[in-house]
């Protein structure tokens, strides 16, 4: 989502490209660092180091840099300038962070933050603050970001400063989301839009715009989700941020998949190829490659799916966190479910804990849960598969996420419709159509009937109808079906008992 991190400059503006080369300009500032060195004025002397090190940093020589801001350090600690100190700390964990080494990014933005709370005069403190945060966020380390932000909220009140108010809350946001805390993300991005509104930061109000459709689309809140999209993206194309517009445009084209809308997706998608910028972000190129598979897949076209899945795993590993990893190997093992390869969607399954440990996202935990029932299922493991699919009704109810609770609850009521347990079965049908409908309720008409008339959801409401029919309860079975309003659902039912089916 944008730009995670500020490169602190230690409040100065890096020299500029003026199309001289640049060794000359390293040249003239190694002079004035001798010179300030013969004359005992170590402060300006690291001041010029540090100058070296930026130009260096601004030219993409990251290690270079490095090695002139270890130098201008290695001054100020010297002459004990504690506030120089935590700047050039700063500078040095920005060079690791972009070098992909950010446990060590971290750690020197927390020594300047450390420095900062004592000696801070001039704003490094929120910096190293956010910049600590963004690190951990880029290692899935959701708490720790939290913790980071909130922090950095409560200074930028205190000094009644709102650009970081209003930072410090989108990011708090961001966190919050990853952690599954869906309502508190919507409450900050809420709060961030209004202060950035008020401020006219462009780019922090469609940051915050995003946020709020992804949290109106965990909340089931649909039609909400996708005039937020529109909304973000339409700022994010005023202000010529391609990575940002089609990863908001692909969020849309997801949840329209999502909701039945295919035509609309592929046609997204289309446009989405049109835009995409020369050189994507890793996270851009993952999204992509994902939602080319899942178009793929609507028409299976399983080869090119599987060859996109590839982009994308490749893609994924070379993050930090393994969370973008896991989604991939996800989507593989769906795949194979569907094509009833129960074996290799284990296999999958069991690779993804490799990557990614069990507890580190309850949104992973459940969906791995989930396909495991399927896949025990599928080997007539039933205990196993019992288990799982338990486990996944609970994971579903702390998550509170609409969509994934009449997933489990729909899959756990099969199992025991399988088992002829028809009593439970049915109370694991009425509360995932509970759920449906209850989302159903935030659509237009139009909406709702393909909303409803999903395959997926198609499928929930067929098994439910058949288990009332065949345990004699016709008459709310009918109610249902009226509700419902579909044809073909009714088509199916007469054909199921027609033909003398039994659930499996």
């Amino acid at each position: 989502m944008g730009s995670w991190w500020l490169n602190l400059r230690a409040g100065r503006k890096a020299a500029k490209k003026d199309g001289k080369n640049l060794r000359k300009q390293v040249k003239k500032l190694e002079k004035q660092v001798k010179e300030h060195h013969q004359n005992g004025d170590s402060f300006k002397e690291g001041r010029v180091l540090e100058e070296i090190g930026f130009l260096y940093f601004d030219d993409g020589m990251f290690e270079v840099a490095v090695e002139y801001w270890t130098q201008a350090l290695q001054v100020f600690q010297e002459i004990n300038n504690r506030e120089s100190m935590a700047e050039t700390l700063s500078n040095l964990g920005t060079a690791r962070r972009l070098q992909g080494d950010l446990r060590q990014a971290a750690r020197l933005y927390n020594k300047a933050l450390i420095l900062d709370k004592k000696h801070d005069t001039s704003g490094g403190e929120l910096t190293s603050l956010q910049n600590l945060g963004a690190t951990w966020l880029d290692l899935g380390e959701y708490d720790n970001a939290f913790d980071a932000y909130n922090e950095a909220l409560g200074i930028a009140r205190k000094q009644r400063k709102p650009d970081w108010e209003a930072l410090s809350l989108f990011r708090l946001g961001i966190s919050a989301l990853n952690l599954n805390h869906h309502r508190k993300a919507f409450d900050y991005f809420q709060e961030g839009l209004a202060i950035a509104d008020a401020l006219q930061n462009l780019e922090l109000i469609i940051e915050c715009t995003y946020g709020l459709g992804q949290c109106y689309e965990s909340l089931g809140d649909y039609q909400q989700a996708i005039l937020c999209y529109e909304d973000a993206c339409t700022g994010a194309r005023n202000l010529d941020d391609r990575n940002l517009e089609c990863l908001i445009k692909i969020a849309s084209a997801n949840l329209h998949i999502h909701i039945g809308y295919f035509d609309q997706a592929r046609e997204m998608a289309t446009k989405i190829e049109g835009i995409l910028p020369e050189t994507p972000s890793r996270r851009l190129q993952i999204e992509t490659a994902l939602l080319r598979a899942r178009i793929y897949t609507m028409y299976r076209m399983e080869e090119k799916a599987n060859k996109q899945l590839e982009i994308a795993e490749n893609t994924a590993k070379e993050l930090p966190d393994g969370f973008q990893y896991a989604r991939v190997l996800l989507l593989k093992s769906e795949l194979k479910l569907q094509n009833k390869k129960h074996e290799s969607a284990m296999g999958i399954l069991f690779q993804i804990n490799g990557k990614y440990q069990e507890g580190r996202s309850l949104l992973i935990d459940y969906q791995i849960t989930l396909m495991r029932g399927l896949c025990y299922r599928g080997k007539s493991q039933e205990s196993q598969a019992l288990k799982a699919r338990r486990s996944a009704v609970n994971k579903a109810q702390i998550l509170g996420i609409p969509r994934y609770l009449w997933k489990a609850h729909h899959s756990l009521g099969r199992f025991y419709h399988h088992q002829h347990r028809f009593a439970q079965a049915r109370d694991q049908y009425h509360i995932a159509l509970k759920w449906i409908e209850q989302t159903a309720g935030n659509l237009d008409n139009h909406m709702r009937r393909v909303f409803l008339h999903n395959k997926e959801r198609d499928e929930i409401y067929q098994d439910y109808v058949i288990l009332l029919i065949s345990s004699g309860h016709k008459e709310k079975a009918a109610r249902i079906l009226e509700r419902h309003g579909s044809k073909s659902l009714i088509q199916k039912v007469e054909h199921f008992f027609k033909n003398g089916n039994e659930k499996s």
